[in-house]
């Protein structure tokens, strides 16, 4: 009788435990780059991405050293000295302004020879275009999220000289439940309209409230700012959501006011032109 107990004992004091090794104040953002030239931090954190990445597989580790090191690529990981493995990861851009489209991200020269050579960062709008939060037994403690408001409020991480002379955030980012949820209600989205199928990505965003990543960003306190249509043309980008995505704005000014919105009453913030659109489904 006594063994229960003694468990939430242990419990609570291994959640205390775990609460001072991974809060945020003792968790560090640190770029792929700081360690280019450590050969085994290097393998280890090429290694962890690859098997890791759930939004935009990796080619090969080419491919990583790319998009971690390239002209105006980034990779930045959460991190903490009393684990081995980064807690978090996120791949950035950056882009003359808000990305559009994955051609944005990856068919800008990112794979030509020079720009390999050349790590310097030269354009003034971040694009978060992959977010990856592995490790699942982590239950309620939300690494995504610290990951990305360290780096929006950009001097509390190491790297923070890289987004000196950024102006703008904003994410590009999937909408991984849609297609399911128009199957699911029978609706022909394909024969729609470009103006109907806008309505309908908005309505299910702004309305129904039910896709995750949609209620990660706005949980944080991005501004559901743009709706992208033809933004995904892989097979996994036209499977999830017909090829359409969504920038979610990271602007520090307003990240408080606009998650405590959304943690009181549900209320998504957003650009006057998605709620122009959400309107127009209102009256319907």
């Amino acid at each position: 009788m006594s063994a229960v107990p003694e468990m939430e004992t242990l419990k609570r004091s291994l959640d205390t435990l775990f609460s001072y090794w991974l809060s945020p104040a003792v968790l560090r953002v640190q770029s792929f780059t700081r360690h280019r030239n450590n050969d085994e931090k290097w393998r280890s954190w090429t290694a962890f991405v690859m098997a890791n990445e759930s939004v935009h597989k990796f080619r090969d580790v080419q491919d990583v050293e790319i998009r971690a090191c390239g002209r105006n690529r980034r990779i930045y990981m959460l991190t903490s000295d009393s684990m081995k493995d980064p807690l978090a990861f996120v791949s950035v851009a950056f882009v003359p302004d808000v990305a559009s489209s994955m051609k944005d991200i990856f068919d800008d020269g990112i794979y030509e020879a020079a720009n390999t050579r050349n790590c310097d960062i030269t354009n003034p709008c971040a694009i978060f275009y992959s977010i990856n939060s592995p490790h699942k037994g982590l239950k309620g403690m939300d690494m995504g999220n610290i990951l990305l408001k360290k780096m929006v409020y950009s001097s509390r991480f190491d790297d923070a000289a890289d987004f000196a002379n950024v102006t703008k955030m904003s994410t590009l980012s999937p909408i991984p439940t849609l297609a399911p949820y128009l199957r699911a209600k029978e609706i022909d989205f394909s024969s729609m309209t470009f103006g109907e199928q806008s309505v309908v990505v908005a309505e299910y965003l702004a309305v129904q409230k039910k896709d995750p990543v949609m209620r990660f960003h706005c949980a944080n306190g991005a501004v559901l700012w743009r709706l992208n249509s033809m933004a995904d043309l892989s097979e996994n980008g036209q499977r999830q959501s017909f090829g359409w995505m969504v920038n979610y704005l990271y602007d520090k000014d307003s990240l408080a006011q606009n998650a405590a919105n959304f943690q009181d009453n549900q209320s998504v913030a957003m650009s006057t032109q998605v709620a122009a659109i959400v309107k127009i489904r209102a009256k319907q």
